[in-house]
Protein backbone atom coordinates (compact mmCIF):
# COMPACT_ATOMS: atom_id res chain seq x y z
CA UNK A 1 0.00 0.00 0.00
CA UNK A 2 1.18 3.61 -0.86
CA UNK A 3 3.05 5.25 2.68
CA UNK A 4 -0.28 8.22 2.72
CA UNK A 5 -2.78 5.52 1.32
CA UNK A 6 -6.47 6.83 2.48
CA UNK A 7 -6.94 2.87 3.41
CA UNK A 8 -3.80 3.73 5.72
CA UNK A 9 -5.39 6.74 7.33
CA UNK A 10 -8.62 4.75 7.94
CA UNK A 11 -7.28 2.44 9.37
CA UNK A 12 -5.58 4.45 11.88
CA UNK A 13 -8.64 6.32 12.66
CA UNK A 14 -10.49 2.72 13.44
CA UNK A 15 -7.78 2.48 15.89
CA UNK A 16 -9.10 3.61 20.24
CA UNK A 17 -8.39 7.17 20.55
CA UNK A 18 -5.08 6.38 22.59
CA UNK A 19 -3.34 5.63 19.67
CA UNK A 20 -2.80 1.96 20.36
CA UNK A 21 0.18 1.46 17.73
CA UNK A 22 0.43 -2.29 18.27
CA UNK A 23 -3.53 -2.55 17.48
CA UNK A 24 -2.66 -0.37 14.50
CA UNK A 25 0.61 -2.71 13.55
CA UNK A 26 -1.52 -5.24 13.93
CA UNK A 27 -4.57 -4.49 11.86
CA UNK A 28 -2.11 -2.70 9.20
CA UNK A 29 -0.01 -6.17 8.89
CA UNK A 30 -2.91 -8.17 8.20
CA UNK A 31 -4.08 -6.12 5.08
CA UNK A 32 -0.95 -5.70 3.78
CA UNK A 33 -0.81 -9.25 3.50
CA UNK A 34 -4.29 -9.27 2.15
CA UNK A 35 -2.74 -7.03 -0.40
CA UNK A 36 0.15 -9.22 -0.98
CA UNK A 37 -1.44 -12.18 -1.49
CA UNK A 38 -5.12 -11.48 -2.97
CA UNK A 39 -5.60 -8.01 -3.36
CA UNK A 40 -3.53 -7.18 -6.17
CA UNK A 41 -3.20 -10.71 -7.47
CA UNK A 42 -6.94 -10.79 -8.44
CA UNK A 43 -8.06 -9.96 -12.35
CA UNK A 44 -11.52 -9.11 -10.95
CA UNK A 45 -11.38 -5.68 -9.61
CA UNK A 46 -11.56 -5.15 -5.39
CA UNK A 47 -12.31 -2.13 -3.74
CA UNK A 48 -12.85 -1.18 0.04
CA UNK A 49 -15.51 1.50 1.39
CA UNK A 50 -15.98 3.25 4.33
CA UNK A 51 -19.95 3.28 5.24
CA UNK A 52 -20.14 6.40 3.58
CA UNK A 53 -19.38 5.13 -0.45
CA UNK A 54 -15.57 6.53 -0.25
CA UNK A 55 -13.11 4.59 -1.73
CA UNK A 56 -10.16 3.88 0.54
CA UNK A 57 -8.41 1.47 -1.85
CA UNK A 58 -8.46 -0.56 -4.83
CA UNK A 59 -6.23 -3.37 -6.29
CA UNK A 60 -4.02 -2.79 -9.44
CA UNK A 61 -7.16 -4.50 -11.94
CA UNK A 62 -9.23 -1.42 -10.79
CA UNK A 63 -6.57 1.00 -11.28
CA UNK A 64 -6.26 0.13 -14.65
CA UNK A 65 -10.43 -0.08 -15.46
CA UNK A 66 -10.75 3.11 -13.98
CA UNK A 67 -7.23 5.09 -14.97
CA UNK A 68 -9.44 7.49 -16.63
CA UNK A 69 -10.78 8.96 -13.47
CA UNK A 70 -7.34 10.05 -11.96
CA UNK A 71 -6.86 8.22 -8.21
CA UNK A 72 -9.80 6.44 -6.95
CA UNK A 73 -9.04 7.52 -2.97
CA UNK A 74 -11.58 9.27 -1.54
CA UNK A 75 -13.76 9.61 -3.91
CA UNK A 76 -17.40 8.69 -3.96
CA UNK A 77 -18.06 4.83 -5.54
CA UNK A 78 -21.05 6.25 -7.22
CA UNK A 79 -19.61 9.47 -8.64
CA UNK A 80 -16.20 7.19 -9.66
CA UNK A 81 -17.22 4.23 -11.50
CA UNK A 82 -21.06 5.19 -12.33
CA UNK A 83 -20.85 9.20 -12.59
CA UNK A 84 -23.48 9.60 -10.63
CA UNK A 85 -24.31 11.96 -7.71
CA UNK A 86 -26.05 9.79 -5.75
CA UNK A 87 -25.90 6.21 -4.80
CA UNK A 88 -27.56 4.21 -7.18
CA UNK A 89 -30.99 2.95 -6.97
CA UNK A 90 -29.90 -0.78 -6.65
CA UNK A 91 -26.73 -0.88 -5.78
CA UNK A 92 -25.44 -3.96 -3.68
CA UNK A 93 -23.37 -1.72 -1.56
CA UNK A 94 -26.69 -0.06 -0.85
CA UNK A 95 -28.44 -2.44 0.48
CA UNK A 96 -25.29 -4.10 2.42
CA UNK A 97 -25.00 -0.99 4.17
CA UNK A 98 -28.69 -1.39 5.26
CA UNK A 99 -29.56 -5.27 6.12
CA UNK A 100 -25.49 -5.80 7.04
CA UNK A 101 -25.99 -9.09 4.52
CA UNK A 102 -23.87 -9.93 1.27
CA UNK A 103 -25.69 -8.59 -1.27
CA UNK A 104 -24.63 -9.48 -5.29
CA UNK A 105 -25.89 -7.43 -8.43
CA UNK A 106 -25.49 -6.63 -12.07
CA UNK A 107 -24.44 -3.07 -12.68
CA UNK A 108 -23.43 -1.25 -15.85
CA UNK A 109 -20.25 0.66 -16.38
CA UNK A 110 -18.66 3.19 -18.51
CA UNK A 111 -15.17 2.56 -19.61
CA UNK A 112 -12.42 4.64 -21.59
CA UNK A 113 -13.48 6.06 -24.97
CA UNK A 114 -17.26 5.47 -23.93
CA UNK A 115 -16.74 1.69 -23.83
CA UNK A 116 -19.87 0.82 -21.87
CA UNK A 117 -19.89 -2.75 -20.22
CA UNK A 118 -21.67 -4.97 -17.59
CA UNK A 119 -20.42 -5.94 -13.83
CA UNK A 120 -20.84 -8.70 -11.52
CA UNK A 121 -20.98 -6.84 -8.41
CA UNK A 122 -20.62 -8.56 -5.18
CA UNK A 123 -20.72 -6.81 -1.82
CA UNK A 124 -19.29 -8.43 1.54
CA UNK A 125 -19.55 -6.11 5.00
CA UNK A 126 -16.37 -5.76 7.40
CA UNK A 127 -17.46 -6.03 11.30
CA UNK A 128 -15.73 -4.97 14.10
CA UNK A 129 -15.38 -7.01 17.30
CA UNK A 130 -18.99 -5.44 18.20
CA UNK A 131 -20.42 -6.96 15.32
CA UNK A 132 -21.04 -3.63 14.51
CA UNK A 133 -20.11 -3.27 10.07
CA UNK A 134 -17.61 -0.71 9.34
CA UNK A 135 -16.45 -1.12 5.96
CA UNK A 136 -17.18 -3.18 2.27
CA UNK A 137 -15.53 -5.13 0.05
CA UNK A 138 -16.61 -4.95 -3.22
CA UNK A 139 -15.82 -7.53 -5.85
CA UNK A 140 -16.46 -6.57 -8.91
CA UNK A 141 -16.54 -8.54 -12.29
CA UNK A 142 -16.29 -7.95 -16.03
CA UNK A 143 -19.07 -9.80 -17.21
CA UNK A 144 -19.50 -7.88 -20.41
CA UNK A 145 -18.28 -10.86 -22.99
CA UNK A 146 -20.52 -12.86 -20.95
CA UNK A 147 -23.41 -11.37 -21.06
CA UNK A 148 -22.92 -10.64 -25.04
CA UNK A 149 -22.52 -14.54 -25.29
CA UNK A 150 -25.90 -14.71 -22.73
CA UNK A 151 -27.95 -12.47 -25.33
CA UNK A 152 -26.58 -14.14 -28.66
CA UNK A 153 -27.89 -17.51 -27.05
CA UNK A 154 -30.75 -16.04 -26.40
CA UNK A 155 -31.40 -14.61 -29.99
CA UNK A 156 -30.34 -17.93 -31.15
CA UNK A 157 -32.86 -19.63 -28.89
CA UNK A 158 -35.41 -17.23 -30.20
CA UNK A 159 -34.40 -17.73 -33.97
CA UNK A 160 -34.85 -21.19 -33.36
CA UNK A 161 -38.29 -21.21 -31.98
CA UNK A 162 -39.13 -19.02 -34.59
CA UNK A 163 -37.84 -21.60 -37.05
CA UNK A 164 -39.37 -24.40 -35.67
CA UNK A 165 -42.56 -21.81 -35.60
CA UNK A 166 -42.23 -21.52 -38.96
CA UNK A 167 -41.79 -25.13 -40.18
CA UNK A 168 -44.39 -26.58 -37.96
CA UNK A 169 -46.84 -23.61 -40.10
CA UNK A 170 -45.19 -24.81 -43.28
CA UNK A 171 -46.04 -29.03 -42.08
CA UNK A 172 -49.84 -27.47 -41.75
CA UNK A 173 -50.13 -25.68 -44.57
CA UNK A 174 -48.74 -28.81 -46.96
CA UNK A 175 -50.98 -31.16 -45.30
CA UNK A 176 -53.60 -28.87 -45.98
CA UNK A 177 -52.66 -28.44 -49.65
CA UNK A 178 -51.94 -32.04 -49.38
CA UNK A 179 -55.49 -32.49 -48.89
CA UNK A 180 -56.75 -30.16 -51.46
CA UNK A 181 -54.48 -32.28 -53.62
CA UNK A 182 -56.02 -35.30 -52.48
CA UNK A 183 -59.57 -33.98 -52.16
CA UNK A 184 -59.16 -32.59 -56.50
CA UNK A 185 -57.53 -36.07 -57.24
CA UNK A 186 -60.29 -37.98 -55.92
CA UNK A 187 -62.75 -35.82 -57.25
CA UNK A 188 -61.43 -36.15 -60.67
CA UNK A 189 -61.36 -39.54 -60.35
CA UNK A 190 -65.16 -40.00 -58.95
CA UNK A 191 -66.33 -37.89 -62.02
CA UNK A 192 -64.32 -40.26 -64.84
CA UNK A 193 -65.79 -43.62 -62.53
CA UNK A 194 -69.18 -41.78 -62.79
CA UNK A 195 -68.66 -41.36 -66.19
CA UNK A 196 -67.69 -44.82 -66.82
CA UNK A 197 -70.75 -46.06 -65.05
CA UNK A 198 -73.65 -44.44 -66.63
CA UNK A 199 -72.17 -43.59 -69.93
CA UNK A 200 -69.46 -46.09 -71.02
CA UNK A 201 -70.48 -49.39 -69.50
CA UNK A 202 -74.61 -48.88 -70.09
CA UNK A 203 -73.63 -48.07 -73.84
CA UNK A 204 -71.77 -51.60 -74.10
CA UNK A 205 -74.66 -53.54 -72.54
CA UNK A 206 -76.86 -52.09 -75.03
CA UNK A 207 -74.78 -53.16 -78.00
CA UNK A 208 -74.25 -56.36 -76.59
CA UNK A 209 -78.12 -56.94 -76.18
CA UNK A 210 -78.46 -55.94 -80.05
CA UNK A 211 -75.64 -57.86 -80.80
CA UNK A 212 -75.99 -61.46 -83.27
CA UNK A 213 -72.44 -61.74 -84.00
CA UNK A 214 -70.82 -64.02 -81.51
CA UNK A 215 -67.27 -63.10 -82.15
CA UNK A 216 -68.17 -58.93 -81.45
CA UNK A 217 -69.30 -60.94 -78.42
CA UNK A 218 -66.19 -61.73 -77.51
CA UNK A 219 -64.80 -58.43 -78.14
CA UNK A 220 -67.23 -56.90 -75.74
CA UNK A 221 -66.03 -59.03 -73.01
CA UNK A 222 -62.87 -57.94 -73.35
CA UNK A 223 -63.97 -54.18 -73.44
CA UNK A 224 -65.71 -55.00 -70.16
CA UNK A 225 -62.80 -56.02 -68.66
CA UNK A 226 -60.37 -53.60 -69.75
CA UNK A 227 -63.03 -51.36 -68.26
CA UNK A 228 -62.63 -53.18 -65.07
CA UNK A 229 -59.37 -52.75 -65.12
CA UNK A 230 -59.75 -48.92 -65.23
CA UNK A 231 -62.28 -49.21 -62.51
CA UNK A 232 -60.31 -51.32 -60.12
CA UNK A 233 -58.33 -48.78 -58.89
CA UNK A 234 -61.24 -46.80 -58.21
CA UNK A 235 -62.80 -49.83 -55.99
CA UNK A 236 -59.45 -50.54 -54.17
CA UNK A 237 -59.50 -47.27 -53.05
CA UNK A 238 -63.34 -46.29 -52.69
CA UNK A 239 -65.16 -48.99 -51.65
CA UNK A 240 -63.36 -51.59 -49.63
CA UNK A 241 -60.66 -50.21 -47.68
CA UNK A 242 -59.28 -53.47 -47.10
CA UNK A 243 -62.42 -55.26 -46.03
CA UNK A 244 -63.29 -56.76 -49.72
CA UNK A 245 -61.23 -59.50 -51.55
CA UNK A 246 -60.01 -59.24 -55.11
CA UNK A 247 -63.13 -61.37 -56.06
CA UNK A 248 -65.60 -59.11 -53.72
CA UNK A 249 -64.18 -56.08 -55.65
CA UNK A 250 -64.48 -57.61 -59.29
CA UNK A 251 -68.31 -58.74 -58.52
CA UNK A 252 -68.82 -55.22 -56.91
CA UNK A 253 -67.10 -53.21 -59.74
CA UNK A 254 -69.71 -55.23 -61.80
CA UNK A 255 -72.91 -54.65 -59.97
CA UNK A 256 -72.36 -50.74 -59.50
CA UNK A 257 -72.02 -51.00 -63.23
CA UNK A 258 -75.40 -53.04 -63.74
CA UNK A 259 -74.52 -56.34 -64.28
CA UNK A 260 -76.68 -58.88 -63.49
CA UNK A 261 -75.90 -61.85 -61.42
CA UNK A 262 -76.03 -64.28 -64.80
CA UNK A 263 -73.91 -61.37 -66.54
CA UNK A 264 -71.17 -61.83 -64.00
CA UNK A 265 -71.13 -65.68 -63.59
CA UNK A 266 -70.67 -65.54 -67.26
CA UNK A 267 -67.86 -63.07 -67.21
CA UNK A 268 -66.20 -64.22 -63.66
CA UNK A 269 -66.83 -68.09 -65.11
CA UNK A 270 -67.92 -68.65 -61.79
CA UNK A 271 -71.94 -69.83 -60.72
CA UNK A 272 -74.22 -67.67 -60.53
CA UNK A 273 -74.52 -69.12 -56.98
CA UNK A 274 -71.25 -68.24 -56.09
CA UNK A 275 -71.67 -64.59 -57.15
CA UNK A 276 -74.83 -64.60 -54.89
CA UNK A 277 -72.50 -65.87 -52.63
CA UNK A 278 -70.37 -62.74 -52.85
CA UNK A 279 -72.80 -60.25 -53.09
CA UNK A 280 -74.22 -61.42 -49.42
CA UNK A 281 -70.89 -60.98 -48.11
CA UNK A 282 -70.60 -57.42 -49.88
CA UNK A 283 -73.45 -56.43 -48.40
CA UNK A 284 -72.41 -57.86 -44.91
CA UNK A 285 -69.15 -56.15 -44.81
CA UNK A 286 -70.78 -52.63 -46.01
CA UNK A 287 -72.73 -53.19 -43.23
CA UNK A 288 -76.23 -53.01 -45.38
CA UNK A 289 -76.94 -57.13 -44.56
CA UNK A 290 -80.41 -56.67 -43.30
CA UNK A 291 -81.07 -53.03 -44.61
CA UNK A 292 -83.14 -54.55 -47.20
CA UNK A 293 -81.31 -51.49 -49.69
CA UNK A 294 -80.35 -52.34 -53.25
CA UNK A 295 -76.85 -53.14 -53.26
CA UNK A 296 -75.85 -51.13 -56.58
CA UNK A 297 -77.58 -48.22 -55.35
CA UNK A 298 -76.09 -48.33 -52.21
CA UNK A 299 -72.51 -48.57 -54.32
CA UNK A 300 -73.47 -45.75 -56.49
CA UNK A 301 -73.97 -43.43 -53.47
CA UNK A 302 -70.47 -44.08 -52.05
CA UNK A 303 -69.05 -40.88 -51.69
CA UNK A 304 -65.19 -40.86 -53.44
CA UNK A 305 -62.49 -40.08 -50.57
Amino acid sequence: MPEHSALRQWLKSRVEKGEDADSYRALLEEFEQFFRYVFNGSVDGISILDLNYNILEVNDTMRRWYAHKGPLSWQKCYAAYHDHEVPCAECPTRRAIETGKPQIGTVPYDGPNHMIGQQELSVFPLFDDANNVFGLIEYVRDVTTLRSEELAIENLKKRLQFQHQTLQEQEVALRVLRKQGESDERRTLGEVAASLNTLVLPLVQRIRERNEDPALDSQLDLLEIRLGEVLNPFCNHLLCDGKLTDREIEIAERVRAGKTTKQISEVLGITAKGVEFHRMSIRRKLGIAHSGENLRSYLLRLPYP
